[in-house]
């Protein structure tokens, strides 16, 4: 079965670039994706920076703390492949227009410099501001009532709670791990995709670890998503069937 709907490259292209990168959100479009998912964190210095972790071993090797460097010292980093830790702007300026981009913001502190960013480059209406902090998202509806705003849940009781938050914020979507129709049931998830609908929220899967590269569960629940953010845009393309 097809997925008949949008296909978003998480963290880029990670399959085949360094996650969080140009080059892999450039690399996720270039393959057909519709669009790029990211992870945002502010910088002592009040820069927003794209990185998944707070620390930076685990892409780069060395040992920062995010939210106490600088930009300057976060532009010091290699990556691999040529590529560094872009800042949002630079992603702004990269992507271009009419493309989505989920912009996850990991901390609070970070949503007035991410809205500011967005508003500068004119990318509002490109943008779904993203997270797992409820309190995140409110802020982001204090500031303009039209943004697309989505909220990442990881377990049944949150996503029963992504429905009453939406009748509070407005939520576009309610994004869940791919691996939620097994952990919760077919059934189960079915009638949490029928209930979000009728509210209008978007149903939205990301790959996890155990479903890192394996496309054969997107094709059972292919008629109850709406948008996949996954690793490798054009394995997932192949398998489904999906023309770009």
């Amino acid at each position: 079965m097809a997925l008949k709907h949008v296909i978003i490259g998480h963290r880029g292209f990670p399959a085949k670039y360094p996650e969080n990168t140009i080059a892999g959100f450039l690399g996720a479009i270039l393959h057909g994706a519709h669009g790029v998912e990211l992870d945002v964190w502010l910088t002592q210095d009040e820069v927003p920076v794209v990185i998944h972790d707070r620390s930076t071993r685990r892409v780069a090797g060395v040992e920062l703390d995010v939210k106490n460097a600088t930009i300057e010292e976060i532009r010091r980093l290699h990556l691999g492949m040529g590529q560094g830790i872009p800042t949002l702007e630079d992603v702004y300026r990269a992507v271009p227009e009419g493309y989505r981009l989920y912009v996850e913001v990991k901390d609070i502190d970070a949503v007035h410099k991410v809205y500011e960013a967005t508003v500068k480059h004119k990318r509002v209406s490109d943008v779904v501001f993203l997270s797992f902090i409820r309190d995140v998202l409110v802020e982001f509806r204090k500031l303009d009532p039209g943004l697309r705003l989505a909220l990442n849940v990881a377990s049944l009781e949150e996503a029963r709670e992504a429905l009453k938050l939406h009748r509070n914020i407005k939520l576009y979507s309610v994004n869940l791990p791919v691996v939620a129709p097994l952990v919760i049931g077919f059934n189960v998830f079915r009638e949490y995709v029928r209930e979000a609908r009728e509210l209008g929220l978007r149903v939205v899967v990301w790959d996890t670890e155990e479903y890192k590269y394996d496309y054969s569960l997107y094709g059972e629940i292919a008629s109850l998503i709406d948008e996949a953010i996954v690793n490798d845009p054009v394995r997932i393309r192949n398998y489904l069937e999906i023309k770009p």
